[in-house]
């Protein structure tokens, strides 16, 4: 628990560019008030593979409230950091 009384409740929203991205977002929710409190938060990146461990496609996701676009806009970014920071590393 992330403190005493608390129970971690775990929520996740789903961005795509090309990749697959989860958002996980930890809470806190204390028993007696009900107040929650976000404890951490990550972003998970998968590459789906077919039979053959290839990387493969992903279906286009089509944001339609502001919130989701904005949402798939913040993973784009986050995409470009990656693989601008992979091509920096092979420099190396």
């Amino acid at each position: 628990m992330a403190h005493p009384g608390g129970i971690d409740v775990v929520y996740d929203t789903i961005a795509k560019p090309e990749t697959f991205e989860v958002g996980v977002r930890v809470l806190s929710e204390n028993q007696s008030s009900f107040e929650r409190r976000q404890t951490t938060r990550a972003y998970l990146t998968f590459v789906a593979v077919d039979e053959h461990g290839r990387p493969r496609p992903v279906p286009s996701l089509h944001p339609e409230t502001a919130e989701e676009r904005r949402r798939e806009g913040d993973a784009r970014r986050r995409r470009a950091v990656r693989l601008r920071e992979r091509r920096a590393m092979k420099k190396i």
